[in-house]
């Protein structure tokens, strides 16, 4: 699966904008009549703006940015504690179903504060909603080619200056910080232990997906930091884990296995995986799942795209036979630590 280049889309972004900077200056006298171009053709073309449908793209930068309209605190995640360590080989795949601490009903109680008229989980789920349509990915949803499902991209490193000209405008600018409520979930990440303050998220892949869309398995590559957090929301799917194969390995029709620190073969007392037989993480809605280490390096991660699927005995959270059934619509936020000053590897 090819790799979404994020930095040549915001370098190809830049090239765009000065190109319609530059053809507007060429095409518009001083007063901004339209240079060479006949009466009849300047009519045409204003009947043709007055006529012009609205279109879902919008400017891109900080205007295009929905609003957040709750308080500090509305999106104050649940105790690191109730992360469970779901899986002991790979090591390093934790789970919690619910993200929130303010979904626990047992913890929003004040419902004379206007804070409290909705979930968390709902709220994130509107201003996601919110966001602008467009063909770069930077700041708005971008339908990718392949496999149909949409991505928005925000926060690139103050390093990335992709022209060499060092002209960052507002709009770029805007895409290089994350935005209010993306910003409290990465500060809440670091509060509560999940990364490091010296290494927190700089950088959040969103990603929505519709029924019977699904991403390969792949691995996020060298340029972030070994952890990543997703947080899903409104449909359950399950993401699977499967072992990479090492060089001697590729072709191979042998199944590949693991082994546990006593020589064992297993994964919670269930057969370790394979190439053929992936784990499997039950994301619920409003859950959040962490890996990091060897279960970020040595694994790809992927979802099937299908409309609904089964639990094996190989899923982690879930008994095995449980029907799942995808929802209209499934949203994850990815948050990871993008490297500085490293232009090799790939993301998705």
């Amino acid at each position: 699966m090819q790799a979404i280049d994020f930095k040549a889309l915001l370098r190809d972004e830049r090239k765009k904008k000065k190109k319609n900077r530059h053809s507007k200056q060429t095409n518009h006298g001083v007063d901004g009549s339209t240079i060479g171009t006949s009466a009849s053709e300047i009519a045409t073309l204003t009947v043709s703006n007055q006529q012009e449908p609205p279109v879902t793209r919008q400017r891109l930068g900080a205007s295009s940015v929905p609003t957040w309209p709750y308080s500090r605190g509305f999106l104050s995640l649940q105790n690191v504690a109730s992360l469970d360590l779901i899986c002991d080989n790979p090591r390093s795949i934790l789970y919690a179903s619910l993200a929130f601490s303010r979904d626990n009903n047992d913890d929003n109680n004040d419902n004379n504060n206007a804070d409290n008229q909705c979930s968390a989980a709902t709220a994130l789920q509107e201003w996601l909603q919110q966001l602008p349509s467009g063909d770069s990915g930077l700041g708005e949803w971008k339908t990718m080619n392949y496999g149909k499902r949409q991505v928005c991209m925000f926060g690139m490193n103050d390093d990335n200056d992709d022209d060499g000209d060092g002209d960052d405008d507002d709009d770029v600018k805007a895409i290089k910080t994350l935005p209010e409520p993306l910003q409290e979930i990465a500060d809440q990440l670091v509060t509560q232990g999940i990364f490091p303050s010296s290494l927190p998220p700089n950088h959040v892949l969103l990603n929505k997906y519709r029924p019977g869309q699904g991403i390969l398995h792949h691995t996020d590559g060298p340029l972030y930091q070994s952890r990543t957090a997703t947080i899903s929301l409104a449909s359950p799917v399950l993401l699977e884990f499967t072992k990479r194969l090492s060089t001697n390995e590729i072709g191979s029709t042998t199944s590949t296995t693991t082994s546990t620190s006593n020589g064992s073969s297993n994964c919670n007392s269930r057969q370790s995986p394979s190439s053929l037989s992936p784990l499997q993480v039950l994301l619920e809605p409003n859950s959040i799942v962490v890996f990091q280490d060897d279960a970020y390096l040595d694994y790809c991660h992927g979802i099937q795209p299908v409309w609904q699927e089964v639990t094996t005995d190989q899923c982690l959270n879930a008994l095995p036979g449980r029907h799942i059934v995808r929802g209209e619509v499934r949203y994850s936020l990815t948050f990871r630590h993008k490297k500085k000053n490293n232009s090799n590897g790939s993301n998705h």
